[in-house]
């Protein structure tokens, strides 16, 4: 009579890395299922590295060094202004007064404006420290691009003094100290998110050989 045998299959994946997301290393993932341009089964794929040998350095495929295209990260940077933007929108009256106390006006403010730009961090993906703080800057610039065409217009016509010159230049000192100095932790919390990417990459590369 004839008996099932259980028949086990064994096959030798690469390692997986078991700190960080090693998308930007080839040799370190399993190759995808269907071979597509860039990938394993692809002519312009990287090679796997023989054992013992170390992992290249990040792959970064997308502009400034980052895994995203330039339009993506420019409009990254206007979603980063405008969501804070629409937000205030709704705390603020249209004649210019603050509906809530100004501590609290300025805690979601924050909230809201550090949670996105972290996501924001996130879903374009430096790969460097260098990389970090040229995003940042940019979303810094636009930011402030976006203040000096939307913003700063709307205090003028909330001061009732129009749009004059004069109207659009007594609102600059309010706009640079109370949110302005606010976008010079653009470029630093990129540097920073990119330098702690650099330092996973390592630590991984390390537990894997």
């Amino acid at each position: 009579e004839a008996s099932c045998v259980p028949v086990v299959f064994t096959t030798h994946a690469p390692p997986q890395c078991p700190c960080v997301s090693c998308e930007f290393h080839p040799d370190m993932t399993s190759p995808p299922a269907t071979p597509r341009a860039g990938s394993a089964g692809s002519p312009s794929a990287v090679p796997p590295a023989s054992p013992g040998s170390a992992a290249p350095a990040p792959v970064a495929t997308g502009a400034w060094g980052t895994g995203q295209s330039r339009s993506v990260i420019v409009a990254s940077g206007v979603v980063l202004w405008f969501v804070p933007f629409l937000v205030s929108c709704f705390l603020v009256s249209p004649s210019g007064e603050v509906r809530l106390p100004e501590a609290y006006f300025k805690t979601i403010m924050h909230v809201v404006a550090g949670a996105l730009a972290s996501y924001l961090f996130l879903r374009v993906k430096m790969t460097t420290a260098r990389a970090g703080a040229i995003v940042g800057g940019i979303w810094a610039g636009i930011n402030v691009l976006l203040d000096l065409l939307v913003l700063i217009p709307l205090f003028a016509n909330q001061s009732g003094k129009g749009l004059t010159p004069a109207g659009y230049m007594e609102q600059l000192p309010r706009w640079f100290f109370g949110i302005a100095l606010n976008y010079t932790v653009g470029p630093v919390t990129g540097w920073l998110s990119g330098a702690s990417y650099e330092r996973g990459v390592a630590s991984c590369v390390k537990k894997t050989k």
